[in-house]
């Protein structure tokens, strides 16, 4: 009787993991699919910002048939908005590579927990055949 009562416990317990863990990896693959999706975001405002460099470029080449002082004038707002997107670029790509971290680190949670529950199972089975015999 003792037995079966351990096993029945012990079955309880394992459910009780599959299920935390279940939800631990589903809550793992959201946190992944939002910061794939932020980089995704980050990206497209990186190209956006590098777009409007190479405009005021192309701008700023137009200016030179115009007064020196234009030019002048343009080339510091340019320097100014190479230097601001150069900024928010390596933001953006800090930003991807504290994703890609954390993304490591939820896998490696996720392998941590399937571990645990394929633990569980063979200590339930090897009671269960235990308990046959």
């Amino acid at each position: 009787g003792g037995a079966a009562q351990q096993v029945e416990a012990l079955s309880t317990e394992l459910q009780g993991v599959k299920q935390a863990s279940g939800e631990k990896i589903q809550g793992l693959e959201n946190d992944l699919n939002a910061a794939n999706a932020k980089a995704a975001e980050l990206e497209q405002e990186r190209d956006g910002l590098k777009e409007q460099v190479a405009t005021l470029s192309t701008t700023l080449q137009d200016a030179e048939g115009g007064a020196a002082q234009q030019v002048e004038a343009l080339s510091t707002e340019l320097q100014g908005v190479k230097q601001a997107s150069g900024e928010k670029i390596q933001g953006l790509e800090n930003d991807v590579n504290a994703a890609n971290a954390k993304a490591a680190e939820l896998e490696q949670e996720r392998d941590g927990l399937k571990e645990q529950v394929g633990g569980a199972a063979q200590q339930v089975e090897a009671l269960n055949a235990a308990n046959a015999k």
